[in-house]
């Protein structure tokens, strides 16, 4: 373990120092194309997606593809104001980004960038700007990845 927790430990500490050893076990997969075979399954879970396409009904707006526009057009600006945030030193407010993200990227079962958000939401609170700072460059790099399947999936 490269990484240390000072005494008196406290639960959100060690659950932060554990999700970081998480993420560098399993290292985030380039995106894939997604294939009716589950081929983007790291970054997508695919039963969220199809469960979502099994909303459709005859004459109604698709509602996966309002969920997809609503997240992509919600998320671009929030991370924006995450990074605006961390350059400002306002840990605070990068944690609440990431609060706001981690649940809307649940919902479409980006399930590797809503692990990240909650971590970065964690260390936000406890204002590791160091450990924050690393994390927002995961969730930005994962939110590229999860963009890319998305917009995959609106052509589909």
């Amino acid at each position: 373990m490269n990484d240390y927790l000072t005494k008196p430990l406290h639960r959100g500490d060690l659950e932060a120092v554990l999700q970081r050893a998480l993420l560098k076990i399993r290292p985030a997969t380039p995106a894939a194309v997604p294939d009716s075979a589950g081929g983007d399954s790291e970054i997508l879970d695919r039963g969220v997606i199809d469960s979502l396409r099994d909303l459709r009904e005859p004459g109604q707006p698709d509602p996966l593809a309002e969920l997809i526009e609503l997240f992509l057009r919600d998320a671009r600006p929030r991370l924006a104001d995450m990074h605006a945030g961390a350059a400002a030193g306002n840990w605070i407010k990068v944690g609440a980004g990431a609060h706001a993200l981690k649940g809307s990227a649940s919902n479409l079962g980006a399930r590797r960038l809503s692990l990240c958000c909650g971590l970065l939401e964690k260390l936000g609170k406890v204002n590791d700007g160091a450990q924050a700072s690393s994390t927002l460059a995961e969730v930005q790099c994962e939110f590229e990845k999860v963009e890319l399947v998305l917009q995959a999936e609106l052509q589909q």
